[in-house]
């Protein structure tokens, strides 16, 4: 064996997942298409139970909103939120997930996780005594236990006993670009509260659209269903202008460049296991389907995983039984608030 335990992408599912792995003596490798410190398509923000639950990652937090106001979608109501004490914010902000990634990465390999960069993992077999990764570089790693934390586009996903497919109803579409402003025109304009602001079905669209404010720049985007997405572009736009009618955004401001990325708006998948396999993060649609927010989930699918791996090689069984322990343990932390939020979406 190469490893014990292999996981596919190093976000944040992966990496917390790999953290917890070696920090508790299991040989953990984690393969990653890309190169640290990469960019990600992702406003950034933290709901509070985030760093609640996971206090390491404070320190990678750049600022904290203590208030909100959130629109109707003729603009005409709004409501204003603010936190009840300063030691509870409403949300918090990394500086992006280049960063904010990067830091996850770099408290796994210090931990003792192995990482190989820019290797992209092409395909996966798993058999009776093992599971082997092929990479694009022609080599392979073989491992007792494989995790896929690699996205909504997951290749762990498409082996035999999972291929799970997406529902189109249940993909999100988000566009978001992030712009400098400074801190003398951040506290001006967002107060330093740093106020988020949240526009209920925006212009008609189902979702909503978002500033989240940063220490020195503003984070800007919309968000909605991926069957809609040809509109988005020039939606997009359009708030731009709706922000600088409101005084939310300097006049001058220009788009220089937004990205686009899916999102998975549906419940966490059921084959989310299987023999020596386990999905994590966005791979098995452990996001928000109301908010779209997936840094949480991805966190706590990757200690349930980490967990449910740690049982199975002490135990030294490796098959679905064993790893549906997974599921046992992210229902029983998270399922409740992913099912609230899901029947919930078509609401907001």
């Amino acid at each position: 064996m190469d490893c014990q335990v292999l996981i596919v992408g190093g976000g944040p599912a992966g990496s917390p997942a790999g953290k917890v792995l070696a920090e508790n003596d299991i040989s953990t490798i984690i393969v990653d298409k890309a190169k640290f410190p990469r960019d990600k398509v992702c406003a950034g923000g933290l709901m509070f139970h985030t760093f609640i639950d996971f206090p390491y990652i404070k320190q990678f937090i750049e600022n904290y909103n203590f208030a909100a106001k959130i629109y109707s979608p003729s603009l005409k109501f709004k409501l204003n939120l603010f936190s009840e004490s300063k030691k509870e914010p409403l949300m918090a902000m990394t500086s992006g997930r280049k960063d904010f990634d990067y830091n996850l990465i770099k408290l796994a390999k210090k931990a003792g996780c192995e990482l190989w960069e820019e290797n992209k993992a092409e395909k996966i077999e798993i058999d009776t005594n093992k599971a082997t990764t092929y990479l694009q570089n022609g080599e392979k790693i073989v491992s007792q236990i494989i995790i896929g934390a690699d996205s909504v586009h997951s290749i762990v996903n498409k082996i035999p006993n999972l291929q799970n497919k997406w529902a189109r109803d249940d993909m999100g579409l988000a566009i978001e670009e992030n712009i400098q402003l400074g801190k003398k025109t951040m506290d001006n304009i967002y107060t330093k509260e740093r106020c988020v602001h949240l526009f209920l079905h925006y212009n008609d669209l189902p979702g909503y659209a978002w500033i989240f404010p940063r220490k020195e720049s503003v984070n800007i985007g919309i968000g909605t269903l991926v069957k809609l997405g040809s509109r988005m572009r020039e939606q997009y736009f359009k708030f731009l202008n709706v922000l600088k009618g409101n005084n939310l955004i300097p006049e001058e401001i220009q788009s220089k460049k937004f990205k686009a990325a899916l999102v998975p708006l549906s419940l966490p998948l059921n084959n989310c296991y299987s023999d020596r396999t386990l999905l994590v993060g966005d791979a098995a649609g452990f996001v928000s389907a109301i908010t779209g927010e997936g840094i949480y989930y991805a966190m706590s699918s990757a200690k349930a995983a980490a967990e449910t791996c740690i049982q199975a090689l002490k135990e030294y069984k490796f098959n679905a039984k064993i790893m549906s322990t997974f599921k046992k343990i992210w229902k029983k932390n998270i399922s409740k608030e992913l099912k609230l939020q899901y029947f919930a979406k078509n609401w907001v």
